[in-house]
């Protein structure tokens, strides 16, 4: 289980040179093809992009929201597999990698950033997933990042999405729209891609998708499937080994379609991905000046398996379209956090050890010296952690479709969610940076699970009295419990946690949420709107050992979000231009934020408020024929608590917890993004293009307190992207670079202050990969 590097090589060097064979073999296949056409440009003057992320179907330009989307075309034309392609040209939304263990990134809309619950709602389909809430209550730290191969478009909805989202929607909503199985014809679509990366290994991937008709016009099955090695590029010096952060994705997606007549149809879906990474992608600044560097004495592996079912029924009444899905999703993880400075330093201060020599009295010299040498043969050390979730949500809608007067949409939701996580202090091979397999469990175990039951009726209703004038209102009722429970069996005596029976904590609450829209169609192509929105995220429970946790802060309720927003929608020259805008205040209430509690535990508890007011940009621009031009910005210059995080809170405030005039972590007063892209016809066969992309972040902090000692900044930095292909109906060739100018741009920084030094600060930082360049190559059929 802890050995995936040893394997890898081979299969990474046979993707790679399968993935250079047929980028070889495209162009010269290509030559030979009679039938080519130039394909069309992304988005061509005069298309409607419609999307259904109001529940129905609309025009992007019509929909009186702030929506972004991303159609197959421009996915294809950035090179996106996952987030990490597309999330910094959409406004307002970032994503923060934490460094210490791959596979935790935190997504974020319009600076509602923060720990507990999921504060956007991810869905792939009609499926709501997020992560295990794990042993700190916080859910929304682990994102499944599943690959969008053969995706047909992404929506971002930004802003609070309360009454038709639900639940982990406090800031808006991304939902993946995978392509749909096509009953009249075969067809498909292959992709090879290879890469090197500044100072690291290659990568190398191939995926395919393929649709069959199996009854000509009623049923068909559209399979995805492929494999990614994805190269490192970190590297441990006190191992003396390379590129340690090299991994593996391999997956696939199933979807049979049935469509009886053209009023009913039946959609099953089935998704599966495994991803291995043989160490974590964080890094040292103060190793010196070559980056991406670590002197951790242990690699830091990581698995995932991620398997999600569906199906969605749909069904035209006269005076309705009813809507059935029911999903379940399994995803288990194997992480492991590196601890070994933090028990070195904490076993120096002897903090318990009264409690390992089991004394009333203060420990002797021989006992500390007993007690520093226990916890000195348990290093290095690290936190091994099996944790996953299980899930099953069910939704029924129904949903108007004479859309003359009156619009109205009502539904039901149902969520069972199941998490569990093992913890266990655990020892490595200093030599290897192994864990020791099996486990040498030294230090302490650790078990829970948390449960979740969640159920929900909404409504909404679009009234339009005059032309041009339409009045949207919508409510939803929520009720969650949800218990955690676990046990310490085996105590740990470097952070305090002791040996004890089982313990059970349950929360519950129900409330409202609404929405309120007023929309106004001033002229052709202008539309505005204005909007009050509200969201929410479930409380929970805090499932620590800390024995000196108050009973007020082993629960905690849901924050609230009161959003008011106003909008202008504009296209002229025949959609050759559009202009979009939003202004927005958001006031969030009772936010569920990570507080540190002695020795070395993190809870979440209702602590502070805050106030957001931003301004988000969107344009496009097709001045010529082939050229292509978009921009996005988002300003957020107040982004700040009003009230203290100690104020009203059981907790002594001290230089770590935020007051009033902190700025929100994470949150950058800046952030945009510009694409310019050239298509052109190089013959009656062939056509070529050209595209570049730059998106900046603003610099951004970690904490609210400055005066937290691990309170760090990241500066802004700006990532140029650039791709240039030929292309038949057939066959396309790009050759691209991604972060041409190999900056070093930090998106997560995780801080603590080694007790032993006062003035060594370990500051780990993730960042984006470095320059890569790269060939891709796809054929359809």
């Amino acid at each position: 289980m802890f050995e995936p590097k040893k394997a890898r090589p081979r299969w990474l060097a046979s993707s790679v040179t399968l993935s250079v064979g047929l980028l070889i073999a495209g162009p010269a296949v290509a030559a030979g093809l009679d039938d080519a056409d130039q394909s069309k440009p992304e988005n061509a003057a005069g298309d409607e992009i419609v999307v259904t992320a109001l529940r129905r179907d609309s025009t992007l330009q019509k929909a009186p929201a702030a929506i972004s989307v991303l159609n197959s075309d421009t996915l294809q034309r950035k090179g996106v597999s996952e987030f990490h392609d597309y999330y910094r040209s959409v406004p307002s939304l970032q994503i923060t990698d934490n460094p210490v263990s791959p596979g935790a990134s935190r997504i974020a809309l319009r600076g509602i950033w923060a720990a507990g619950e999921s504060t956007v709602g991810l869905y792939y389909g009609d499926t709501p997933v997020t992560g295990p809430a794990g042993s700190t209550a916080d859910a929304g730290q682990q994102t499944p990042n599943l690959n969008l191969f053969d995706v047909e478009r992404v929506e971002v909805l930004r802003g609070p999405q309360g009454t038709l989202y639900g639940s982990g929607s406090a800031g808006g909503t991304i939902r993946v729209l995978f392509a749909q199985p096509d009953p009249t014809k075969f067809s498909g679509h292959v992709e090879a891609e290879g890469s090197f990366t500044r100072g690291g290994d290659p990568d190398g991937s191939v995926r395919g998708a393929v649709n069959i008709p199996l009854a000509p016009g009623t049923l068909a099955l559209r399979v995805v499937g492929g494999v990614q090695a994805v190269g490192g590029y970190v590297d441990n010096v006190v191992l003396a080994q390379k590129n340690t952060n090299r991994g593996s994705i391999k997956g696939g997606r199933a979807i049979l379609a049935w469509t009886p007549d053209l009023n009913f149809s039946l959609v099953g879906t089935g998704i599966h991905q495994e991803t291995d990474q043989d160490s974590n992608s964080g890094w040292y600044q103060r190793l010196g000046e070559k980056s991406y560097q670590t002197d951790s004495p242990l690699l830091i592996p990581y698995e995932d398996k991620f398997t999600l079912v569906s199906a969605t029924a749909n069904w035209t009444l006269p005076f309705a379209k009813v809507t059935g899905t029911s999903s379940w999703y399994k995803w288990d993880i194997v992480r492991n956090v590196d601890v070994t400075a933090n028990f070195a330093a904490l076993a120096n201060l002897g903090l318990f050890c009264q409690q390992f020599a089991a004394s009333t009295a203060p420990c002797t010299p021989a006992q500390r010296a007993s007690y520093q040498t226990y916890i000195a043969n348990s290093l290095p050390a690290a936190f091994h952690q099996p944790l996953g979730v299980e899930t099953q949500t069910h939704e029924l809608r129904l949903a108007s479709t004479s859309p003359k007067i009156l619009d109205w949409t009502i539904g039901l939701f149902y969520e069972k969610r199941d998490d569990y996580i093992d913890s266990y202090a655990s020892v490595g091979n200093a030599t290897t940076g192994d864990l020791i397999d099996p486990l040498r469990v030294y230090n302490g175990y650790s078990t829970g699970k948390t449960e979740l039951r969640q159920f929900s009726q909404f409504a909404e209703v679009s009234l339009r009295p005059a032309s041009g004038l339409t009045i949207t209102g919508g409510v939803r009722h929520y009720d969650y419990d949800k218990t955690s429970s676990g046990q310490v069996l085996q105590s740990n005596f470097v952070y305090g946690s002791f040996a004890g029976p089982a313990t059970s904590v349950s929360t519950s609450a129900a409330g409202w949420v609404g929405k309120a829209n007023i929309a106004y169609d001033f002229s052709q192509g202008v539309m505005g709107y204005v909007q009050w929105a509200q969201g929410f995220r479930p409380g929970g429970v805090n499932r620590i050992a800390a024995t000196n946790l108050p009973a007020n802060l082993l629960v905690y309720g849901s924050d609230s979000i009161d959003s008011y927003e106003a909008g202008l929608k504009t296209s002229w020259s025949g959609g050759r231009y559009t202009l979009n805008a939003a202004i927005f205040q958001i006031d969030w209430a009772d936010i569920q934020s990570t507080l540190n509690w002695p020795p070395a535990f993190r809870i979440v508890a209702n602590a502070g408020k805050a106030r957001i007011r931003g301004l988000e940009l969107e344009g496009t621009a097709r001045p010529f024929p082939g050229v292509a031009l978009e921009s996005s910005l988002s300003y957020l210059p107040k982004a700040k608590l009003t009230r203290g995080q100690a104020d009203g809170v059981a907790v002594t405030p001290t230089g770590q917890t935020g007051i009033a005039g902190d700025r929100l972590p994470y949150t950058a007063k800046f952030t945009g993004s510009f694409s310019a892209q050239y298509d052109w016809k190089i013959d009656a066969r062939l056509g070529a293009f050209v595209r570049g992309d730059i998106a900046y972040r603003g610099g951004v902090a970690n904490e609210f307190r400055p005066t937290f000692n691990i309170y760090e900044t990241l500066p802004g930095f700006a990532e140029i992207n650039l791709r240039s292909g030929l292309e038949t109906d057939r066959w396309t060739l790009q050759l691209f670079v991604k972060n041409l100018t190999s900056t070093v741009g930090g998106v997560n920084v995780q801080s603590q202050l080694t007790p032993l030094d006062p003035n060594r600060l370990e500051r780990m930082l993730g960042s984006i990969r470095p320059r890569t360049i790269g060939v891709n190559s796809s054929y359809r059929f």
